[in-house]
């Protein structure tokens, strides 16, 4: 549990050690009671370690965890936690890794492993642009086009939105830095606004940077540092 407030303050370093503890501890327990199966909370303890991973551009730890998270054949404890925590394996989670390219696994329509899937990437498509690499960006965004049909496909609807979030607010930072400021902040906007109108899944951490702290972003980029202010302070 600790983890969650370490993801809250960004300390991704605390939150890979509290979760390598936690995974620890459970390997104990196991051992020592005889657990047939494994622990519900380990796949989610796995889920947090990767999401960690990334943000510190580990991403072969990343994917090392993503692997050990699919490898339970069975799960004992809180079975629907499990099933969401278990989602965070092999896939587009982890799609900027080396030799993850084109192994989406989106599509059986299970919400935690798109949706860590789609924060990578919508990371990935904004970091294009910063690059000066807006083909790498729409890669990205394809990518993301992709996981949002799998979704929609599967009938995944509140999954299909949250996607829509993502593809809206990579293409703004895309089309920013193409020059067109007025269809990014137009992008931008429609992302913040349909995260506004949208619950959060309850297995799901709190949203680490919402889509109104990345509207101020923008506008403090396109040099309106009140409008950002405002947005920064509307997103907590």
């Amino acid at each position: 549990m600790p983890s969650h407030i370490y993801s809250m303050l960004g300390m991704w370093k605390e939150s890979v050690a509290a979760n390598q503890a936690a995974l620890r501890v459970a390997a104990e327990f196991a051992e020592k009671y005889g657990v047939d199966g494994v622990l519900a909370d380990v796949p989610r303890a796995y889920d947090a370690l990767a999401y960690a991973h990334l943000q510190l551009g580990q991403d072969a730890s990343a994917l090392a965890a993503v692997n050990e998270a699919a490898k339970p054949a069975k799960i004992v404890g809180s079975l629907p936690v499990a099933q969401a925590a278990r989602a965070a394996r092999r896939g587009a989670l982890c799609a900027r890794a080396p030799g993850l390219e084109g192994r989406g696994e989106a599509r059986d329509g299970r919400g935690l492993r798109g949706r860590r899937s789609g924060d990578a990437l919508r990371a990935s498509a904004r970091r294009g642009p910063q690059r000066r690499d807006p083909g790498a960006a729409r890669a990205d965004i394809n990518k993301l086009r992709a996981v949002r049909a799998a979704f929609d496909g599967a009938h995944q609807v509140y999954w299909t939105e949250q996607t829509e979030m993502l593809v809206l607010a990579a293409q703004a930072w895309v089309v920013q830095a193409q020059g067109s400021r007025r269809e990014a902040h137009k992008l931008m906007r429609a992302a913040a606004d349909l995260e506004d109108a949208s619950a959060k899944n309850t297995v799901l951490e709190s949203r680490i940077y919402p889509m109104r702290e990345l509207l101020a972003d923008l506008l403090r980029e396109q040099g309106d540092p009140g409008a950002a202010l405002t947005g920064i302070r509307s997103g907590r």
